[in-house]
């Protein structure tokens, strides 16, 4: 008989398999009240009612008492929550533990690859913490000094707060001593039983010696994941030529493949209103239009706008005038602080060029990719519909000089 523990599949709720009880003694207890025998047994001697019961000619049907208890139990097992796991042999388990030490130093800071080294290094920790779920990871910090940011532990939520507060003002020395974080990355192995990796995530060396690395780190093994740009040969390369109309204007422009819409056209073209707000396309903040659609430029590259139309939340106004929906958030109060309003407004006009006459729900649910961290949804809703109303061919407050949406 097979152990019970090795059995793949399994409930999520076991305990609803409870109600699969008293289904079945409802449907023995009407079988029993529809039995001859049951019925006139109290009546009738056993020996002469056994020859007296004549049985009804048996014909092919589903029984209503059937299909309903069918269809409760099916429920019922339903809502217990069946699923199959693959449980992996522990052979083969992904237990080795990694310690990961990002070098803070001051040239971290620098910009040359968006948003900024530090970021971008940070972005790629939280990227393999995720994949590595369940499994031991822990975080060192170094600069001129290294420390001990976090012991190996398999919860990556404790993780990231304390990854997100690293910045180059915190440690005591600037410098770049990948030594002594591979040393201490070492010393916070040596307890484990297997070997370990340790994982250098920095924009260079500072002249350390690979030889001398190696050694630090023992039996583990080590690793290095560069956040620097890579090194150009000539002005021109590494380069992509970028035509794009930016709010009505063309633009020819050389950027590094790897330049962030957002970043473009920030800092490229000076369109600060498209603000910056996570760097995970997640807040909608940096919301723009692409060829008439929507898109969060911190998730578009630029040279993916090549040849195409952008209209940010600057190019919305024509000779003097404001949006309908930008006339509809400033006369609804739909902003406090208004970090998410440029986003939030471009999503907005996205909105009711696909549905101009849009309910409560069908507002909340075209911007719920945007956030707003004041909360204040329900002005933004109203305005959205207020601003649907202006909109609309014959309303008693014509729109002067809508701008149409880039691209149509």
């Amino acid at each position: 008989m097979p152990d019970v523990a090795t059995i793949p599949l399994h409930f999520l709720r076991p305990w609803w398999l409870l109600a699969l009880l008293p289904v079945a003694a409802v449907v023995l207890l009407v079988h029993r009240r529809e039995s001859i025998a049951a019925r006139w047994g109290g009546v009738i001697a056993p020996h002469l009612l056994k020859n007296l019961i004549i049985a009804p000619t048996r014909s092919w049907g589903i029984s209503p008492v059937h299909l309903v208890a069918a269809g409760l139990m099916l429920g019922i097992v339903a809502l217990a929550g069946p699923t199959w796991r693959r449980e992996l042999p522990p052979f083969v388990e992904d237990k080795a533990p990694l310690m990961i030490a990002l070098a803070v130093s001051a040239s971290m800071g620098q910009t040359d690859v968006a948003p900024s080294r530090l970021e971008r290094g940070r972005q790629k920790i939280r990227d393999l913490l995720a994949a590595r779920a369940g499994a031991q990871s822990g975080l060192i910090a170094y600069a001129g000094t290294a420390h001990l940011v976090m012991p190996l532990t398999d919860d990556r939520a404790v993780i990231e707060p304390f990854l997100a507060a690293l910045a180059p003002g915190l440690m005591p020395s600037d410098g770049k001593n990948a030594a002594g974080a591979v040393a201490l990355a070492a010393q916070s192995l040596a307890a484990e039983p297997v070997a370990g990796t340790i994982l250098l995530v920095a924009d260079d060396l500072g002249g350390a010696d690979g030889a001398a690395l190696r050694q630090a780190a023992g039996r583990n093994n080590i690793a290095m994941l560069s956040v620097s740009p890579p090194q150009d040969e000539g002005n021109a390369a590494g380069l992509d030529a970028v035509r794009v109309t930016v709010d009505g204007v063309q633009y020819v422009d050389e950027v590094e493949p790897r330049t962030l819409l957002v970043y473009y056209l920030r800092e490229r073209l000076g369109k600060t209103g498209t603000v910056v707000g996570c760097d995970t396309s997640n807040c909608g903040a940096c919301t723009v239009h692409l060829n008439g659609q929507s898109v969060k430029s911190c998730s578009v590259l630029a040279v993916q706008a090549d040849g195409g139309e952008v209209t940010t939340i600057e190019g919305l106004a024509r000779d003097g005038q404001l949006h309908p929906v930008q006339k509809a958030f400033n006369e609804c109060h739909a902003l406090q602080c208004g970090f998410c309003t440029p986003g939030m407004i471009m999503q907005s006009v996205d909105l009711l060029g696909d549905n101009p006459d849009p309910d409560e729900h069908e507002v909340r649910e075209g911007i719920e990719g945007n956030l707003c961290r004041c909360t204040g949804y329900q002005n933004i809703v109203r305005a959205v519909q207020s601003a649907a109303q202006a909109m609309k061919p014959g309303a008693t407050a014509p729109v002067e000089n809508p701008a149409p949406v880039a691209g149509s």
